[in-house]
């Protein structure tokens, strides 16, 4: 078939800075991801409104209402997104259009497209900060990239980096008054999303030090208990070189949901129990201050679980 360019409506009211008027369905079986992405959204970007489904078949039903206009889903083995976004790519799908943010440990090139082949608009992969989170909303909320239909492809142009091709299956856009990101003659009035072209400012703009430092981390909490990883981060966030702004938040984002994932193996009438000692079995030695800091960070990772 031909391949055809449609495009897709920007989501009225929604600006770089202003995320009001996003209507967020969150797709996440996991409690403490899902509390993470909750005071993400709610505190620290103030969307509008947000609905958390657990399962595929209730991401279906919430999404035929129609009161969303952005999908966050999860990607791993509890839920497969992939079918989810190939069901809503659909031909006869209500929500054809609808941009959709995958979140997902599932890295690597081979995954990305695999996400991307079914229609994603934007990936974030764990773990995430709330800066990250912010670049995605921002991505999606600004003036969105064609929608592309093939034979075997329905989405948002896939198409990121610069690649010079020639030949019948050359895509122009049909309506020439639209700004042409391929064409270096024509203005442009949005910010270029394709890298290698002039203009282009990546979304990402955190530094590959922080990336590298993180990794590392993952590898050394593999195997720690809460106490262990209370122990880590201290150390971690004191180091002079971590306590740059965005450095430490994005540092102090991986603790959390180090920890977050620790606390949930613990069953509820434990945490009930440790709870009115300010969580003391948990507590690594030291000074004062330093443990007063880990129950309050402890009540506060705990308090979705205890009610």
């Amino acid at each position: 078939m031909a391949v055809k360019i449609y495009r897709r409506e920007n989501i009225v009211g929604v600006s770089n800075t202003d995320f009001s008027l996003y209507r967020v369905l969150m797709l996440e079986p996991a409690v403490g991801p899902a509390r993470l992405l909750e005071t993400m959204l709610i505190r620290d970007l103030k969307v509008g409104a947000l609905k958390r489904v657990v399962t595929l078949s209730e991401s279906l039903k919430a999404l035929s209402s129609g009161q969303f206009n952005l999908l966050i889903a999860d990607w791993s083995r509890q839920t497969d997104s992939i079918k989810l976004l190939q069901a809503l790519r659909g031909e006869k799908s209500f929500n054809r259009y609808l941009p959709v943010v995958v979140v997902t440990a599932n890295d690597g090139p081979k995954n990305m497209r695999m996400v991307r082949d079914a229609g994603a608009d934007e990936i974030i992969y764990k773990p995430f900060t709330e800066r990250i989170l912010r670049s995605r909303l921002k991505a999606v909320a600004q003036p969105s990239r064609p929608f592309v239909e093939a034979a075997r492809y329905f989405g948002p142009d896939r198409r990121r980096f610069r690649h010079e091709f020639e030949g019948e299956d050359r895509r122009h856009h049909a309506n020439s008054t639209h700004p042409d990101r391929r064409n270096g003659s024509i203005a442009k009035a949005a910010i270029e999303r394709r890298q290698g072209r002039p203009g282009f400012h990546p979304m990402d703009r955190r530094s590959s030090n922080v990336r590298a430092k993180i990794e590392d981390l993952k590898a050394v909490c593999d195997g720690l208990d809460v106490p262990q990883v209370l122990a880590l981060r201290r150390i971690t966030l004191s180091d002079p070189k971590c306590k740059d702004g965005h450095r430490a938040a994005d540092l102090a984002d991986f603790f959390t949901i180090q920890l977050l994932t620790r606390i949930e193996d613990y069953s509820y009438e434990k945490l009930e129990e440790m709870a009115p000692n300010g969580f003391a079995p948990l507590l690594p030695p030291g000074p004062e201050k330093h443990q007063a800091e880990d129950r309050a960070l402890l009540k506060t990772l705990t308090e979705h679980l205890l009610g």
